[in-house]
């Protein structure tokens, strides 16, 4: 406890311990606060780091070749009515192939 007299000087307290100081023996820390020798600490080196961006970019691309599709072609087979025989979407309804 500092309570004597000094000219220019005041009592103040620790913003980390809470400790009564005189004002003359704290120092700013990094973060701003007004702390004693015991409790002051320099900024680690990892904080003041700063990571380059990554080039997400390729070199260079090409466009997707066009693919026409032309659709499935049914069978002779798959068009018979029959549900044994037929294709789901070939089927035709009232249409015979074997005559």
């Amino acid at each position: 406890m500092n309570n004597i007299f000094l000219s220019g000087d005041w009592n103040t307290l620790c913003d980390s311990c809470g400790r009564k100081y005189k004002a003359s023996q704290l120092k700013k820390r990094w973060d701003g606060l007004m702390v004693c020798k015991e409790d002051y600490e320099t900024r680690h080196p990892q904080d003041l780091i700063q990571v380059q961006q990554e080039k997400i970019t390729v070199d260079f691309s090409r466009p997707d070749p066009n693919d026409h599709f032309t659709g499935y072609v049914c069978s002779v087979r798959e068009t018979n009515p029959l549900s044994d025989i037929a294709s789901a979407d070939c089927a035709r309804v009232g249409w015979n192939a074997q005559g």
